[in-house]
């Protein structure tokens, strides 16, 4: 069955919740519907969760507009690819016939969602959800990779910080680069892209910054996933900077290191990427994924290079970078960014999935085309 054309009132609603979606996020739900509805917003009972209703002639199309909806607040509420809708509808007989309709290759309601999504759409009863298996893409990536790694403890006062290295296939010394990992923490993501930083020809060094935050003293991996965000937001930036600084003093000293260390990291990773450039000063380059920059006061003890790397469709993080590009060029530093039209907030790891969409493909290729170009300023 070929894809509904939307008529121009459903056109005009969709346009609608994409203008609220993107000023909510800029200005709060709640300001943004004043603007838009001209009337008081109800909070309740969803909080800072934005929550509109549409209003749609019967037999309007609401249940095609839904699925549209879907990878539009995807994109400019979450600025993400890879979207968990929940699907709410009225009686069992039409839970049926919509879940029927979304599981079924060519109906219209499917295809709205599959221009998206393509192969990696999963439509299912929330009693399924749990058989849903996490993708192992990135562990296959790695446990293929023919380079060397190896896991190593970096001891620091009390502290003892799990960290895997990945060593470039080359005879020659080669500069260090400590990736620093998202809010999820160490993940297979993680390894695969510090093993993809070693082919780049760095020696490359990934440190769980939640070594010994778990119960029993342990890591990422033995943390439930639903509490790693939380467990990471409460660290300690005083440790965070520690731990960073034991593993850089570390993998500098590896006789397979040249001396230059070089630090990215990747949107909460991003932000400490160059929260660690203001307080370590020998750092030959930052590389800023989607991350906003430090407090202004901080800045004027930047002595590396920061490199930023952005999305197009990420409202939340470009909105800083003017005022960061402003602190930087009046306190004398360097700072050369690149927004990646069409990409979504977090392309790199986005980029490499098997279902990725074309814009966050080409971004995470001409990023990485970036990265390898600036390689040989390290040697």
């Amino acid at each position: 069955m070929p894809q509904i054309t939307l008529k121009s009132y459903q056109q005009a609603a969709l346009n609608a919740l994409e203008a609220f979606a993107r000023a909510a996020q800029m200005k709060g739900p709640a300001l943004a519907f004043g603007e838009q509805a001209g009337r008081p917003y109800n909070p309740d009972p969803f909080g800072a969760v934005p929550c509109v209703c549409l209003r749609i002639p019967t037999g309007g199309g609401k249940t095609v507009l839904a699925a549209h909806a879907v990878p539009l607040l995807a994109r400019a509420w979450r600025a993400t690819d890879a979207p968990v809708a929940v699907w709410l509808v009225p009686s069992d007989t039409i839970r049926s016939q919509t879940l029927k309709a979304l599981q079924t290759a060519g109906h219209p309601y499917r295809a709205a969602l599959q221009t998206h999504y393509g192969t990696g759409l999963k439509v299912c009863a929330l009693e399924d959800v749990a058989q849903i298996a996490p993708p192992d893409w990135a562990r296959q990536a790695v446990d293929r990779s023919p380079r060397k790694r190896e896991w190593m403890t970096v001891k620091h006062g009390a502290r003892a910080v799990e960290s895997m290295v990945a060593y470039p296939q080359s005879q020659e010394k080669a500069p260090a680069m400590v990736v620093i990992h998202e809010i999820f923490g160490m993940t297979d993501w993680v390894e695969n892209v510090t093993d993809e930083f070693a082919e780049a020809g760095f020696l490359a060094v990934a440190p769980d910054l939640l070594s010994g935050m778990a119960p029993g003293g342990g890591r990422t991996k033995d943390l439930p996933a639903s509490e790693v965000g939380q467990v990471i937001r409460a660290l300690p930036p005083d440790q965070i900077t520690a731990d960073l600084n034991a593993v850089a003093d570390y993998i500098r000293k590896l006789p397979a290191c040249n001396g230059r260390v070089c630090v990215v990291g990747f949107s909460w990773g991003g932000a400490h990427a160059f929260q660690f450039a203001t307080n370590r000063k020998d750092l030959a380059a930052a590389f800023v994924f989607y991350g906003n920059g430090p407090e202004a006061a901080a800045i004027p003890r930047i002595q590396a290079p920061v490199y930023g790397f952005y999305a197009g469709n990420d409202a939340r993080i470009n909105a800083t970078i003017p005022e960061t590009q402003a602190q930087m060029k009046a306190a004398g530093k360097r700072y050369e960014t690149v927004v990646y039209e069409g990409a979504t907030h977090g392309f790199m790891r986005a980029g490499a999935q098997p279902d990725a969409t074309e814009a966050n493909r080409k971004a995470r290729a001409a990023a990485w085309a970036r990265l390898k170009e600036l390689r040989p300023s390290f040697r």
